[in-house]
């Protein structure tokens, strides 16, 4: 990991027993033949599982996690490539409390306005005083994000809602 904050690059001392081996009881271990650079112990605050399918951006701010992708399903530890016990919809998008991972429900139990349509993911997320900015695709006609029409590209959803 690196800490781009000054005027040069340099190398944190961040590491993960999660992820570097030295705890075999960890569910995600590296191959002991690649490399692997961490140095320092930290474990994780908390997992959110999407059923297998994939995330490729992620934004934060004081009140919420955003990770947006390929997914269908939030919450879903007990599944995978269906929404399992405990799971919820969260198509495209989800937005998690920072303090403990659990997911911005709405009262329609679904993600709500943290939730796009689906299409190929959400390729970048930026979270700016105006809102939280998503450039995403409209694979297969997707033109949904947070519950208004023709969207896609570029959308803003209702902030902090």
């Amino acid at each position: 990991m690196l800490n781009v904050g000054g005027s040069s690059a340099t190398v944190t001392g961040w590491t993960s027993p999660e992820w570097d081996g030295s705890d075999p009881t960890q569910p995600y271990q590296c191959a002991g033949v690649e490399p692997f650079y961490t140095q320092a112990p930290v474990t994780h605050e908390w997992v959110n599982y999407t059923g297998c399918d994939s995330l490729y951006s992620a934004a934060a701010d004081a009140n919420a996690a955003y990770f947006g992708g390929h997914e269908r399903f939030s919450m879903n530890s007990n599944d995978c490539d269906a929404q399992g016990d405990g799971g919820y919809n969260a198509p495209g998008m989800e937005g998690l409390d920072p303090a403990n991972g659990n997911l911005y429900i709405s009262p329609d139990g679904s993600a709500g306005y943290y939730s796009r349509d689906r299409g190929l993911g959400a390729d970048d997320m930026l979270t700016t005083s105006a809102g939280l900015w998503i450039a995403s695709d409209n694979q297969s006609g997707s033109q949904m994000c947070s519950g208004a029409q023709n969207l896609s590209g570029i959308c803003l959803p209702p902030y902090g809602s």
